[in-house]
């Protein structure tokens, strides 16, 4: 039931709400990105801090979501 009313719902999504996919983050990104800033700047310190945790949480984030309800596994998923 839920399936059918989420197919029902992206239909009467206009094509106007819906951005292409972002390209993925790669190392050579971050690599581009420190190599621009100043580590001196707080702004910058903290500009790099947020972009490491956010790749890093997407790196890991299959240690959070359970591949299926089958197989889950209290001692090591998040519940």
């Amino acid at each position: 039931m839920v399936h059918h009313t989420r197919c029902g719902f992206s239909k009467m999504v206009p094509p106007s709400s819906c951005r292409a996919k972002c390209p993925p983050v790669t190392i050579e990104a971050l690599s581009i990105l420190f190599d621009n800033l100043s580590f001196i700047d707080p702004f910058d310190c903290a500009v790099g801090a947020a972009a490491l945790t956010a790749f890093w949480c997407c790196c890991h984030l299959g240690e959070l979501v359970i591949p299926s309800p089958n197989l889950f596994d209290p001692f090591k998923h998040v519940s």
